[in-house]
Parts: structure tokens; sequence; C-alpha cells
């Protein structure tokens, strides 16, 4: 695992990446320093020039001992207006040229995308991918998430969920 030590200085916070067992695919979590650094964190991830990339990237490889808390969450999110943001605007109109769907013309009228994630005392599981809980030695640093963090499930090239926990203590 790959842990950004001792802290993310323009973040004020402490990162940790968790690698999934056989996959590009990882868990990012940005632990605040301050116990009600949560909103402050989530406000500075939310400018359009921040890239979790160049915070992935400055981490390094070592032994953390990890204690996070049981969690699980469903996102369920309309992508109409991140794709339009993108560029892709006829397809949500009625002149759309989309045809490959069926033997007529049609218009996307919603595009949803859903997540799920859980993480317990087992690993992670999101989508298809998980990780098994393993044991690392007894000198490693100490990551604890004991109070509001933020999480991303990031490949080396994209984002895809990014959410919070604001009471890992329950």
């Amino acid at each position: 695992m790959s842990m950004g030590w001792p802290i993310c200085q323009e973040l004020d916070a402490t990162a940790l990446e968790l690698p999934f067992q056989n996959s590009a695919t990882s868990m990012l979590i940005l632990l605040p320093n301050q116990q009600k650094g949560l909103a402050n964190l989530e406000q500075q991830l939310a400018q359009p020039e921040f890239d979790l990339n160049r915070i992935a990237n400055r981490l390094h490889r070592q032994s953390v001992t990890v204690g996070l808390p049981r969690f699980s969450v469903f996102s369920d999110g309309d992508m109409i207006d991140a794709l339009k943001m993108l560029g892709l605007r006829q397809m949500f109109t009625d002149s759309s040229k989309v045809t490959k769907l069926l033997e007529q013309t049609v218009r996307v009228d919603k595009i949803l995308h859903r997540a799920y994630i859980a993480v317990s005392e087992l690993g992670t599981v999101y989508s298809h991918f998980s990780d098994d809980a393993k044991s690392l030695p007894a000198n490693s640093k100490e990551f604890v998430a004991n109070r509001p963090f933020v999480f991303a499930i990031r490949t080396p090239n994209s984002v895809l969920l990014m959410d919070h926990v604001k009471t890992p203590w329950t």
C-alpha cells in the first residue's frame, strides 16, 4: 500500500492508497488532519484544477497499519449534465443521430450511474473488485480513520467514484 506521510500539506490531510488485488484500481483515502476538516477538504477537491493523480503520484509504498471503519455507500446519479459538459449534447435532443441501439433513431432521456462500495473487516468490495485483509508488521506506520474522511475509487487515468464518510465511529 502507498502512503503520503506525514501530510499532503496543500490539503491539510494524510493520504493512503490501497490497491485492489490484481487490478490497476485502488482506493485513495484522504483523512483531514483536523477533526472538523472534511468541509474544507471537499471544497479544495471540488476545484476544477485539482487532480487526484497529483496526490497519488507523490505517495510511496510502505507498510502501514490501517484502521478503517466499516461502511457502505450506494451512489445513484444522473450523468446527463456531466456528459453534456464533455460535449455529448446531440444525443439528448430530438435531432439525435443515435441509431445503433435500435433500428430507428433514438433520443437518450436519461443515463444513470450506480455504484456500491462496502468496506468490512474482510476487505473492500467495489463492483467485481475485492481485496483480502492482510496482516502487517508491528513496526509499520499507522493510519486510523477515526474522523470524517474522503475516499475515491480510481485508476491511474480516472476517478470512478468519490464520496465521504461523515461518521466513521458508528
